[in-house]
This record gives structure tokens, C-alpha cells and sequence, in this order.
């Protein structure tokens, strides 16, 4: 048994648990001072258990000083990058308040269109703010060091009580001509939210981030998901290729679909160039419906839908506060003994962490090392990048449980709370799964999967083909290689073939095989670990295999295949 966390960090006093994962713990602590001073603030703690991975500490401790330099009303701040008694911490800035998401979830279905447009306006016009803040910081001899945020999504903004957006975790952000700030051959974001050229593994800049913001201001009006689908691969081919919806259609005005054209060009060439000049057309086009809504606006419309949970938050809170004594003196040695503590049971941080294979070009993403199979818990910080320094603005919130998103389905579970969660937070079901129990699936081409209600009645069922529509051929044919060395990454460790209609390989005397899994699972072929899913056209020799998927938790399933020379055989979909 894990022995309880420390009472104080740093000079920190933990106060109220918010959440654990794979990775970290997220505690609403307090800091004092003399003369009875006392400020709330945000911890995030990272787990003892990735304290011996110098490549993650060192990652760590770069984003932590890339966060910690930015300041700006509209980024949430943070305070201190620290250590204590061989832990690793970060302090953050306290806010009250919601995520953007749950805030939009909380919302009327069928409200006034034009309140709902003046609401998200005001909102992104401050994410807006804040995001330009940030590419046009400056290092500390006054030279520009714009940084990137690479992962704007909606749980990446936060709503204030007061009215006011924050952009939050710069966790995985980079300085847009500095040293790369991931791990080679990682992709780290949402996928759904990312650029084209992010998708893709290409160089990035300012941007990127303002196409991620212009999915969010679609997807907040439209009041629907914009790229989300099944698969990696078909978020992939949604971004790059798929038509975007207008939204003049729906009732809003026209301009606001001008303003989502120059946000949302596939070409950056043709893109909103800067977050403010994005921020300007926006503005302009809700002028003539009474312009954005004002922040003491907002923060009347964030009371009225979730004042609830704003109570029961500082009930909470208070609650801690007067039943704790004040905190004692931290250590004067903060590196002395580390403290032991057992890594977390059965929660995961979860994290789409895309590879990408490259050629030998020094200014690409390398490709990402196989993990040892004898290694397993550094599969799991590898996944854990993802998300580093996940929720940065670590804001204060209870658990809340977040209705569905339309279809199509999200490729993102809800979290468990507004904790600004950066990451999907992911506690998988204890429920149980026979194991060893074999599904045969015969040799069709069709989707081939056998009955399994005795290994946890999952249901299996088609994805579309992992083929690209002749409309949609000449835009993806433009860099084949690139598009080749994509698809590997999405789970077909070295193999680097192209799908039918690419322009790709002829069937050969080796099979093709392919599965997904919701949520994510590692994938064994006869006992081998060949990736996680979805495992797109993975090539097999003629005859049966033995496919095994692990999901988090430890649930297993597993499938007898059948597999002919030259078949492009699929498993579907596995559900949990």
C-alpha cells in the first residue's frame, strides 16, 4: 500500500487531492508566510516512479522553465518549478472557474444563437490575446523567442469566475526556432486539433496554433466535433483533406465564415498569419450583432450554468483550509532522502503519442526506438510525454462528469474533472475480461471478427477503408513519402507501406492486417508486441496468428486470424 502523500512540498501546503494518473498528482495546496499571509495555489506533482528516467526529468525541467517564463492576463501562470526531497513539482497559478468544454457542455442545446456567438467571441478573443502573448515573447536578453502551444483544444482553455480566459498548459509547447522540446519521433497533442502541417510531423509556428484555435471557434458554434473520428488514420485524413462545413448555413452571419476560411486554410500561406490579426477579423465580425461579450458578461453566464459546482468547490476547499493546521517550515535541505512512493494502481494519464519514421534528415523527427517488451514502465512515461506537465494551469475544480459529444463518436473520453486537463484522464473499467479466450476469424476480406461474448462481449465493427476518395487522391499524393512514413508511425512499426489508392505497393505474397481498439490497447502478433492500436495493414505472413490486445487496466482479448497471401485483412473496431 502507497504510503499517503507528503503533507507539504516544497513550501507548499497540500490541501485538497484533485486527481491522479500515470504520470502525476494534482492538489489544491496552500502557501504561507509571515504577518498571517496565505495564498492558494495549484501543485502538480510528478510520480517518484518517473524520477529515474533522466530523459523525462530533463524534458521536464525544460518545460517547466519555458512555462514558468511566460506572463500575460490571458495565460495562466506558473509560479514555480521545484524540488523537494527528490520530487519534482510544479506551482501554479490558482483559477476558479471552468473548462471551456465544460462550460460549452453546460449550455443550453437550443439557446440564442446570437448570445451563444457574442459568448464565444468574448472567450476566444482572449485565448486569442493570450496565444499572441505567447508567440511574441522574448528570452531574456530581449531577442525573440516566440514559443508555440501545439495543443489547443478545449480543455486547454479556461473559463475564470470573473470572466475572464486563460490558454493553459504549455506543456508540451516549443520555442518555434529553438531546441525541440519532445522526444524524437513523438507527435504530442490532440489530433483533432492539430494543423495540417502538426499532423504531419512538419515544422510548426504560430500558425498552427491559430488553425487549432479556429477548430475550437467551429466546433463551439457548430456545436459538433469538426475532424473527430474513429481512427488516428481518419482524424489524419479529416484534417488534411476533408471539406469544411460553413457555418452561414446554421444562422450566423457570413463573416463568420470568412473569418473561419482564413483560419482554417490548409495552406499556412493562406492563414491567419499572427493570433491577433485573428482576433481582429474575429472581432470585427460579431460587431454588427453587438460585438463580444464583456468579461463580467461571461462571468454572470459561467455563475448561472455552473455556479453549483463553483460552491461545492470552495466548500471543499474551506473545508480543508480550517481543519489543517498552519503548514510547518520546509526542509532547508530539499534534496535530502527521497520519498517513496508506490506508483499509482490501474489510472493512466491516456495520450494519442503519434511515431513518426523519418529519413535521415537532421531537422526531422528520428525514429522513435521499439520498446523492450522486459520494459513495460518505459512504455508507459513514453505515452506519459505526451501529456508532460499535463493541466500547466492545474485549475481547481471538483469532479464532473461531461456529457457525449456528438457524432461522430470522440476519439477523447471525458476527464474526471475541470482540473484543466490537457490530456485525456483515462481510469479504466475494473470490469472483468476473460483472458486466453480465442476468437477465430476466417480468411475474408471483409471485416473479419468472431463472437466473443465470453471475453467481455466487446463488439467489433468496421472502419472505414483505410483509402483515400479519388477527390482527395491529388492532395495526399503530394508527398507520398511523407504520407508513407505517417502511416507507420500509426502503428505499423517499420513496415512504411502506402495504402491502395496512394499509389502504394501491389499485394504481395505477405498479408495485410489491421485492428483498432477503444480505448487504445498494446497489440501482441504470436506473442510478439508489435505496437499499439490502431495497427493499420501490418504485414503478416500466410497462415493463422495469434492476436492479443491489452487495454489499460490489464483487460486482454484475443483473436485466432486467419490471414491468405496477399489479404488485407481487418479486425474492426474492439470496444471495451
Amino acid at each position: 500500500m502507497a504510503p499517503p502523500h507528503p503533507r507539504t512540498l516544497g513550501r507548499y501546503e497540500l490541501l485538497v487531492p484533485l486527481g491522479k494518473g500515470g504520470m502525476a498528482e494534482l492538489f489544491v495546496a496552500r502557501l504561507t508566510g509571515v504577518a498571517g499571509f496565505s495564498r492558494l495555489v495549484a501543485v502538480k506533482r510528478i510520480l517518484p516512479h518517473l524520477a529515474d528516467d533522466a530523459d523525462f526529468v530533463r524534458m521536464f525541467l525544460d518545460e517547466g522553465r519555458l512555462a514558468a517564463g511566460l506572463t500575460h492576463p490571458n495565460l495562466c501562470q506558473v509560479l514555480e518549478l521545484g524540488e523537494d526531497r527528490g520530487e519534482l513539482f510544479l506551482a501554479m497559478e490558482y483559477l476558479d472557474g471552468v473548462s471551456w468544454d465544460h462550460l460549452l457542455a453546460a449550455l443550453p442545446a437550443a439557446g440564442d444563437q446570437t448570445q451563444r456567438l457574442r459568448l464565444v467571441a468574448g472567450v476566444l478573443l482572449d485565448a486569442c490575446a493570450g496565444l499572441h502573448g505567447a508567440h511574441s515573447a522574448r528570452g531574456a536578453d530581449g531577442a525573440p523567442a516566440p514559443i508555440v502551444h501545439r495543443d489547443i483544444s478545449p480543455t486547454n482553455l479556461f473559463v475564470t469566475a470573473d470572466g475572464v480566459c486563460k490558454v493553459v498548459d504549455f506543456g508540451i509547447a516549443k520555442l518555434a526556432h529553438g531546441e525541440r522540446r519532445t522526444r524524437t519521433g513523438i507527435i504530442k497533442g490532440k489530433l483533432p486539433y492539430m494543423s495540417p502541417e502538426q499532423i504531419s510531423a512538419e515544422p510548426v509556428d504560430a500558425r498552427s496554433d491559430v488553425f487549432s484555435l479556429s477548430v475550437v471557434l467551429w466546433e463551439a458554434l457548430a456545436e459538433a466535433p469538426l475532424f473527430d473520428r474513429d481512427t488516428d488514420y481518419l482524424v489524419w485524413e479529416a484534417v488534411t483533406t476533408a471539406p469544411i462545413p460553413p457555418l452561414a448555413p446554421r444562422g450566423y452571419p457570413a463573416q463568420i465564415d470568412a473569418v473561419l476560411a482564413g483560419g482554417l486554410a490548409r495552406d499556412r500561406e493562406h492563414r491567419f498569419r499572427t493570433a491577433g490579426a485573428m482576433a481582429e477579423a474575429l472581432r470585427r465580425a460579431v460587431a454588427p450583432v453587438g460585438g463580444p461579450l464583456a468579461a463580467a458578461e461571461i462571468a454572470a453566464i459561467v455563475r448561472d450554468t455552473c455556479g453549483d459546482l463553483l460552491a461545492a468547490r470552495q466548500r471543499r476547499i474551506a473545508t480543508a483550509v480550517s481543519s489543517t493546521s498552519p503548514a510547518p517550515s520546509p526542509t532547508t535541505d530539499p534534496l535530502a532522502g527521497p520519498t517513496q512512493v508506490d506508483p499509482p494502481p490501474g489510472a493512466a494519464l491516456r495520450a494519442r503519442a503519434v511515431r513518426i519514421q523519418r529519413d535521415a534528415d537532421p531537422t526531422r523527427l528520428a525514429p522513435a526506438p521499439a520498446p523492450a517488451p522486459s520494459r513495460p514502465a518505459r512504455r508507459t512515461w513514453i505515452a506519459a510525454a505526451a501529456i508532460l506537465l499535463a493541466g500547466a494551469a492545474a485549475v481547481v475544480a471538483l469532479v464532473a462528469n461531461r456529457p457525449d459529444r456528438a457524432a461522430p463518436p470522440s476519439a477523447e473520453p471525458s476527464g474526471t474533472g475541470d482540473v484543466t486537463p490537457s490530456t485525456d484522464d483515462v481510469t479504466p473499467s475494473t470490469d472483468d475480461v476473460a483472458a486466453g479466450t480465442d476468437d477465430v476469424v476466417t480468411g475474408t476480406d471483409d471485416v473479419a471478427t468472431g463472437g466473443d461474448e465470453a471475453a467481455g462481449g466487446a463488439e467489433a465493427t468496421p472502419p472505414d477503408p483505410l483509402v483515400l476518395a479519388s477527390d482527395q487522391l491529388a492532395a495526399a499524393r503530394g508527398s507520398l513519402t511523407r504520407t508513407k512514413e505517417l502511416l507507420t508511425g500509426l502503428g505499423i512499426p517499420g513496415a512504411g507501406s502506402i495504402p491502395p489508392g496512394l499509389g502504394g505497393a501491389t499485394a504481395t505474397e505477405t498479408g495485410r492486417y489491421s485492428i483498432d481498439a477503444e480505448p487504445d490497447a498494446t497489440v501482441f502478433i504470436d506473442g510478439q508486441e508489435v505496437g499499439t492500436t490502431p495497427l493499420v495493414r501490418r504485414p503478416l505472413p500466410p497462415g493463422p496468428h495469434r492476436v492479443r490486445l491489452v487495454a489499460p487496466g490489464g483487460r486482454e482479448r484475443v483473436l485466432t486470424i486467419e490471414l491468405r497471401a496477399g489479404q488485407d485483412l481487418r479486425s474492426g473496431l474492439i470496444r471495451w
